[in-house]
């Protein structure tokens, strides 16, 4: 529908003015995507719970960063901090597909990738907090 309301010759003003609405009203979905994602993983830390919060940032992130190059002010420290998450939540998912790998494998090699995989839950949980605890529109991600 934002497509449709585009002139025909469309200027970049033109452009933002017809598609601006749509964007943002897909970043606050994806958002509050991100933050039931935050809120499932800190309420019932497991693997997959942590997998859908990684899978929802990283939509985020790839949605700001798409948006950032039209943009008067890009939001590089909501996609810096996007990053961040989006890698340590790739370390975790690492060592869980590791994990599974390794049966049989000795204890301590066992018990060093799950302390590993605490820490990195623990680390993914403060990134994810500072990103998506805030109720509302979260100016940082979302264009205002």
């Amino acid at each position: 529908a934002a497509l449709r309301a585009c002139p025909r010759e469309p200027g970049p003003a033109a452009f933002d003015r017809a598609v601006a609405p749509a964007l943002a009203r897909g970043l606050e979905k994806s958002l509050r995507r991100a933050r039931r994602g935050y809120r499932a993983a800190r309420a019932s830390p497991g693997t997959r719970r942590f997998h859908a919060l990684r899978k929802r940032s990283k939509a985020l992130l790839f949605e700001l960063e798409a948006l950032a190059a039209r943009e008067r002010r890009p939001r590089a420290a909501a996609i810096a901090e996007l990053r961040r998450l989006a890698k340590v939540l790739g370390r975790e998912h690492d060592l869980s597909v590791l994990r599974e790998r390794l049966d049989g494998a000795p204890p301590a090699l066992l018990r060093l990738a799950r302390r590993r995989r605490r820490k990195l839950r623990r680390r993914a949980l403060v990134l994810a907090k500072g990103l998506f605890s805030g109720q509302g529109r979260n100016v940082a991600i979302i264009p205002s």
